[in-house]
């Protein structure tokens, strides 16, 4: 994006964090992981409130029976996955 290699990112990326920690503190670390989860949490509710808007609503049966479908498909596949590793 900005045309830098990915080692070059990484060096500019440590040594702003290093600098911005240095001269804010913990404190400064503290108050802007604070603003960025707020910042995160907003547009997280704000997509959650989106998507139920366009589907009809977190309980509409066709809403309800797909994601029961899909989280049992998930949980299906999640111990499956589990287990193969589990005996290897």
């Amino acid at each position: 994006m900005l045309g830098l290699q990915p080692w070059q990112s990484i060096v500019f990326a440590t040594i702003a964090t290093v600098i911005f920690t240095s001269l804010g503190g913990f404190r400064g670390v503290l108050f802007t992981d604070f603003l960025l989860f707020i910042v995160a949490m907003t547009g997280s509710f704000g997509a959650a409130y989106f998507a139920l808007q366009q589907t009809g609503g977190m309980w509409s049966r066709q809403n309800l029976r797909s994601c029961i479908t899909t989280f049992l498909t998930f949980l299906i596949s999640f111990w499956l996955l589990i287990f193969f590793f589990a005996s290897c």
